[in-house]
């Protein structure tokens, strides 16, 4: 896992050399003017609405962008900055559907299976009740880890690599064990969602995403 985990943001690094050799202020390449304003008009809708707060889009074909604009501010703090079009946004859980999309694959290919134990593949991830912990776990949020890490904050400010994220799994106290019938979810906006005396099999098709 930890070698696909490392592929996973190998592939993020690609995109991210991919985008920067696109090339700027290219004319439409063969696409809709009027359909391209039309996508931003759309956007743009929605922010003046409220019921966006803030969006980019970046539009390209053939290696040109052809469309790259920033919608809304970057806070609802009056005076807040407008969006550029490189500004950066963080995914929060917009990332699961990602990283449980990959995982799957490796499921698929016989390479994961999502009853082992998740120290098969990260073998520092021990202590506590970490032994108990199957992969799925990772996947429903019965893990017993907590939503965040404590130190998450200060890690993302250091630009801490993802290696050391996992490291602090290591040692994170666990809130519940495992092997009982808990699981623990907190949204970005701060609610937080936790269960108990819910079957497993039950939780496998309500708490799975």
């Amino acid at each position: 896992m930890a070698h696909a985990l490392t592929s996973f943001f190998a592939a993020g690094v690609l995109a991210a050399s991919l985008f920067a050799q696109l090339k700027p202020d290219s004319p439409a390449a063969g696409m809709s003017q009027s359909q391209l304003e039309r996508a931003s008009g759309l956007i743009q809708t929605e922010v003046e609405s409220g019921r966006v707060g803030a969006a980019a889009l970046l539009v390209a074909r053939h290696g040109r962008v052809v469309l790259h604009r920033g919608f809304g501010r970057l806070s609802p703090a009056p005076g807040a900055p407008p969006v550029s079009p490189d500004s950066v946004f963080l995914l929060a859980s917009i990332t699961k559907a990602v990283t449980a999309c990959s995982l799957m694959l490796l499921v698929e290919r016989g390479l994961v299976s999502l009853g082992d134990p998740v120290n098969k593949y990260l073998p520092g991830f021990t202590g506590g009740e970490r032994d108990k912990v199957q992969v799925r776990d990772l996947l429903r949020h019965t893990s017993g880890l907590p939503d965040m890490l404590p130190e998450n904050i200060d890690l993302r400010r250091a630009h801490a690599p993802l290696s050391e994220f996992v490291r602090h799994t290591y040692v994170t106290p666990q809130l519940f064990s495992p092997q009982g019938s808990c699981w623990l979810r907190k949204s970005w906006r701060g609610s937080r969602a936790r269960s108990c005396g819910i079957s497993r099999r039950r939780k496998s098709s309500t708490h799975l995403g």
